[in-house]
């Protein structure tokens, strides 16, 4: 707290400086901005394959779902576990509301052909056109 004497009077007035506090507030901004991809980018630790030549898909304007293969019974979108008939209603309300929605499969490598190929299945009966894999490129 900083305060001021006047020259000519004899009372004391007082102003909270609040400099140090917005320089405090922005810091903290900056680190939570930082941080926060950190964070919620690899909740669900899945080993995509990776090949030469990925490629990143541009932003589209319409509903993209992204289903996480993590092992023959346990299938994750968005975060929430889902059982196989739990994905195709999931993504039948998806389809009802946008119509030329898109859906990304990411499979761990180890998985078979057969379980990903099931979930693409799946997708695919709930009326999904677009669907795509998740992999990461080679260095």
């Amino acid at each position: 707290m900083a305060s001021k004497m006047d020259s000519g009077s004899d009372e004391m007035m007082s102003e909270i400086n609040i400099t140090p506090f917005v320089d405090v507030m922005l810091v903290l901004l900056v680190i939570f901005m930082i941080s926060a991809p950190a964070v919620y980018s690899n909740v669900v630790k899945i080993k995509t394959p990776t090949i030469k030549n990925a490629e990143v898909m541009p932003a589209q304007t319409h509903i993209t779902v992204r289903i996480d293969v993590v092992s023959v019974d346990e299938i994750q979108v968005e975060g929430k576990k889902l059982t196989q008939q739990g994905l195709t209603s999931f993504v039948k309300k998806v389809v009802a509301a946008d119509s030329r929605a898109d859906v990304i499969v990411s499979a761990d490598g180890a998985l078979s052909h057969s379980a990903v190929l099931e979930v693409v299945d799946r997708v695919k009966e709930a009326g999904v056109e677009n669907i795509s894999f998740g992999v990461q490129k080679k260095i």
